[in-house]
């Protein structure tokens, strides 16, 4: 596929994410009962504790795996504390020579990175803290796991896409529900076309929960017939029956081809359970006594020391560090003011003194 292809077809992607594209005015037909259902049953997740891995294969030519990561998650409503462990491509090492690991802690306001990577003559990498807008680099690194096998992208790019970015949404035409047996399953198949052209197709199970077994999405692009898809095997976790991937399965095909595999695997996880408070702290990300820290937000180095950052570069009589500038930069101008006038009054006399 040219390169000019994937672009159209990633605008096609960019799409999913704007429900009221070109849909102004318009009369679409509403989404079906059990895609609400569907949404409500992710969104009544609100804890959980997982450990997954994600494989990644380009299938074009010879199947090769190029993407290799193992996560743990634990969240609580928009809490979150990401382990996360890169082994292909491999992201860096850490002391004992292992693939490294980054954990993330993002609170609603906060955010906190360590990573115990170290470099090829033994320095470790700093930690950086901020307020969670600050630290924009990272967004992509923190994933809410209540969106896996609920959109047919993968598992890289699901920290930009909403719960409901196919189910439920209002630009739809020609939409479409009907009962379908698939391996000895029953199941609701929801079918309708997009604002833009592209067509979406989705399977989902009212006896697990009205869970989604399969989504599609089909667009015609200069003349190719391009179809994402993701393929959940369901299981039940918990007491209270929470119906939720085993597996995720995420595949791209160009007229047919497999382009790519992604694969996503629950080892383990439970379910709205009890999170304790202090995984969303600077204490759960496990930093070392003595690491080198940075707050982005203030400009702070500093050392952790079990509690909190402390070190050698403190703001100094209450004023923050980002006003401090500012008051260099005033009284560098009063200075140069200040000296301006002294050369001025020093030629003045100067030529008094001559003309007398």
């Amino acid at each position: 596929m040219s390169v000019e292809r994937y672009l159209v077809w990633a605008a096609f992607c960019v799409a999913a994410m704007c429900p009221l594209a070109g849909a102004m005015g318009a009369d679409f037909p509403a989404p079906a009962p059990i895609e609400e259902k569907a949404v409500a049953a992710r969104r009544a997740i609100h804890s959980g504790e997982l450990e997954i891995k994600v494989e990644r294969w380009d299938t074009r030519g010879e199947r090769r795996k190029e993407y290799d990561e193992e996560l743990t998650i634990v969240f609580d409503g928009e809490r979150f504390r990401i382990e996360r462990r890169q082994l292909l491509p491999l992201l860096g090492k850490s002391a004992d020579g292992q693939a490294a690991k980054r954990v993330y802690v993002a609170t609603d306001s906060d955010l906190f990175y360590y990573s115990n990577v170290v470099a090829a003559d033994g320095t470790p990498r700093m930690a950086q803290v901020g307020r969670r807008e600050s630290m924009g680099s990272y967004a992509g690194d923190i994933v809410d796991p209540r969106r896996i096998g609920m959109v047919p992208d993968p598992f890289t790019s699901l920290h930009a896409l909403g719960i409901d970015t196919v189910l439920t949404r209002p630009d739809r035409r020609r939409s479409s529900t009907q009962p379908e047996v698939v391996d000895g399953e029953k199941l609701e198949r929801i079918e309708y076309e997009r604002n833009d052209g592209c067509l979406l197709r989705v399977w989902i199970s009212p006896e697990k929960n009205c869970g989604v077994v399969r989504m599609e999405i089909e667009a015609r692009v200069e003349g190719s017939t391009l179809l994402d898809s993701v393929e959940n095997k369901l299981r039940s976790y918990g007491n209270d029956a929470v119906w939720f991937p085993e597996t995720a399965t995420v595949r791209r095909r160009e007229n047919g081809a497999l382009l790519y595999e992604d694969v996503t695997t629950i080892r383990r996880a439970a379910f709205n359970q009890p999170i304790d408070p202090g995984l969303f702290a600077m204490t759960g990300l496990g930093m070392p006594l003595g690491h080198h820290v940075f707050d982005v937000t203030r400009a702070f180095h500093g050392t952790w020391d079990g509690e909190t950052v402390v070190g050698y570069s403190k703001p100094t009589d209450g004023v923050p560090l980002e006003v401090r500038p500012r008051i260099g930069w005033v009284l560098v101008s009063v200075a140069s003011g200040v000296l301006a006038l002294i050369v001025v009054w020093i030629l003045a006399r100067r030529v008094t003194n001559r003309s007398r």
